[in-house]
Order: C-alpha cells, then structure tokens, then sequence
C-alpha cells in the first residue's frame, strides 16, 4: 500500500467516526494494569486503587497507583513490557487513620468554628456593653447614658463602677486611674 492511500484510510476512518487505533490498546492497558495490581496484591500483601496506565511505547505500559495494607497507604510504579511486569517501586508506607476518622474530625472542626462565629457575630456583644454591664449602661429620662462616669480633665472618662478611667479613644490610662481611684 503506498503512503498517500494509507492516508486516504486513516481520513475514511476518522470521517466516518471509527476509531484509527484498534480497541486492543485497551485491552493491553488493562492487562498492565491488572498484572501490576496482582503483583502489588502477591508481593507486598496490599490492595490497589486509583490505578492508572499510560503507553510507553508498543506493548510497554507505565502503570501508577495508591497501594494499601491496613491503614498503611504507599504509591507505587509499575513498568510493564509485553504483559509481563519489569519492576515495581513502592513508596514509603504512610500511616493514616481511616475515612471516617478524618470525617468526624472534619465535622467536629466545622462545629467548633461555627461555634466560634456565632458567638463573635452576637447582637449582645459589644464593647460598651461588656465594660460597663447591662445595669450602668441602660438610657436615663434625659436621654443619655447613666454609666456614672465623669471627667477629670479633657480627654479623659473615669467610670466609678469599673474604678478604671479612658482616653478618648477607649484606650484604658493607668496615670489617671491610678490618680482618682488609689490604685
């Protein structure tokens, strides 16, 4: 068969939808990736998963995958050449616990921030509120606060139920706390 009328089959064939490569590719993938996974199964005592192999060349394959005996996981490569296995290199074996420890550890995470979020985003906490309590921080008839505090100087709140004194930024002033409380 000349070349120009090999080309002409391989367009007939991919015009028509049929597959250029035959369906024994395949096949030859699984049977490297079967062989490996029994040799992983008889050689280290060990279950497959997450096997997978790629073509190196004809009737080679490169076959890779998670290798697991008890609560050990390893990753292994496996070479194969004409269906039968040429090495296997298994990794190092990593203890981990199982799925539904991680699981319940996940959900217990997720409780705990939830947790968390909820008591941050409280309506009830507040700066103010948490300083002064409920009973100093409720509105008089006059329409301001009754916190009893007063002023010494400019710039400065003492609040007589807290025996602590402020700057007006709330930040708390030990000098003037010290001065009109005895501290």
């Amino acid at each position: 068969m000349k070349r120009s009328q090999g080309f002409a089959v391989i367009a007939a064939l991919v015009a028509t939808g049929m597959p250029a490569a035959p369906a024994r590719a395949d096949y030859r993938q699984d049977a490297a990736r079967s062989a490996c996974s029994d040799r992983i199964r008889s050689q280290y005592d060990a279950s497959t998963r997450n096997v997978s192999a790629s073509e190196r060349g004809y009737d080679r394959f490169s076959v890779t995958g998670e290798a697991r005996r008890g609560s050990e996981t390893a990753s292994f490569t496996c070479r194969t050449d004409r269906g039968s296995v040429q090495s296997v290199s298994v990794g190092s074996w990593r203890r981990g616990g199982s799925d539904a420890g991680k699981t319940a550890a996940a959900v217990g995470i997720a409780v705990g921030l939830a947790a968390i979020i909820a008591a941050a985003s409280s309506k009830r906490r507040n700066d103010d509120y948490d300083r002064y309590g409920r009973r100093d921080y409720d509105r008089g008839d006059n329409g301001y606060y009754n916190n009893d505090s007063y002023s010494p100087t400019g710039g400065i709140i003492c609040y007589r139920a807290q025996r602590s004194c402020f700057d007006d930024y709330h930040n708390y002033n030990a000098r003037w706390t010290q001065r009109e409380f005895d501290y």
